[in-house]
C-alpha cells in the first residue's frame, strides 16, 4: 500500500532513473528491483505448479492455461529477456524441417523454456550420492520443474481424450509425454535411485526434498499409465 502511495505521487523506489542517485544507490535499487521481480516470478511459478498438479487430480483443466504462462520480454527486465533468449534458442531454434526459426518474443515454458533449461545444464547434475550437498539441491531444483512438466502434459492428455481428439493429437502427446519420461529416466532416475539407497546418509533437506519429488513423479506416471 505505501508504495502505491509513492508511485501516485511519482515517486518510484526502484527507479534507476532519478536525478541525484550516486552509484551505491543505484547498485541498491537495482538489486531491490532484482529481488522483487524474482520474488513475484516464484510466487507466479508455485501457483502455476500447485494447480498444474491439482488440475490433473481433480480431472479438469488448468486454471493458468499454457498462454497464460507463456513469458514475453515485456514482462521481464531487459537483462532476463536477453539471457533467456540465450538458454532457450538453441532448444526452440529447430523447427521440423532442421532448420533455425526467427527469433519470437514469446518462450513457452513447457515447450521451451523447462525442457531448454534441463537439457543445458544436464552436464552439472549429480548423478548418485554420496556428492555435495550443494550438487544435491541443484539437482532436485532442476528435477522439480521437470515433474511438474509431466503433471501439464498429462492433463493436455486427459483434456483432448475428454474433448475427443483427433487420434493423430492424441498420438502426438503421447509422443511428447514420453520424451519428457525419457529426459527423466535418463537426466535425474539414477540420482533419486541413489537417494533412496542411502537415505538414511542423507541430510534432512535432501531427505524430504527427494522424496516429495519423486513421490510426485511416480503418482504422475500411474496417472499417465
Amino acid at each position: 500500500m505505501k508504495i502505491q502511495q509513492l508511485r501516485r505521487k511519482g515517486i518510484d523506489l526502484w527507479s534507476t532513473q532519478e536525478p541525484g542517485l550516486d552509484e551505491a544507490q543505484v547498485a541498491h535499487r537495482r538489486a531491490e528491483a532484482t529481488l522483487l521481480e524474482n520474488t513475484y516470478h516464484n510466487l507466479y511459478w508455485f501457483g502455476c505448479m500447485m494447480d498444474t498438479e491439482l488440475s490433473v487430480l481433480r480431472k479438469y483443466d488448468a486454471v493458468i492455461g499454457d498462454e497464460d504462462a507463456d513469458l514475453t520480454n515485456q514482462l521481464l527486465s531487459a537483462h532476463r529477456a536477453h539471457s533467456l533468449r540465450n538458454e532457450t534458442d538453441g532448444f526452440a531454434g529447430m523447427s521440423s524441417t532442421g532448420g533455425a526459426t526467427p527469433q519470437k518474443p514469446l518462450r513457452k515454458i513447457w515447450d521451451e523454456v523447462i525442457p531448454a533449461n534441463s537439457q543445458r545444464n544436464r552436464h552439472t547434475f549429480a548423478t548418485s550420492w554420496p556428492c555435495s550437498e550443494a550438487d544435491a539441491k541443484r539437482t532436485l531444483a532442476y528435477a522439480t520443474p521437470i515433474k511438474v512438466l509431466l503433471f501439464r502434459h498429462v492433463g493436455r492428455l486427459q483434456s483432448s481424450y475428454w474433448r475427443q481428439a483427433s487420434s493423430e493429437q492424441i498420438e502426438r502427446q503421447i509422443a511428447h509425454v514420453l520424451s519428457v519420461v525419457r529426459h527423466w529416466d535418463a537426466t535425474f532416475a539414477p540420482f533419486f535411485a541413489s537417494c533412496i539407497a542411502h537415505h538414511a546418509e542423507l541430510p534432512p533437506a535432501i531427505q524430504s526434498w527427494h522424496v516429495i519429488t519423486a513421490t510426485k513423479w511416480n503418482l504422475a506416471a500411474i496417472l499417465l499409465v
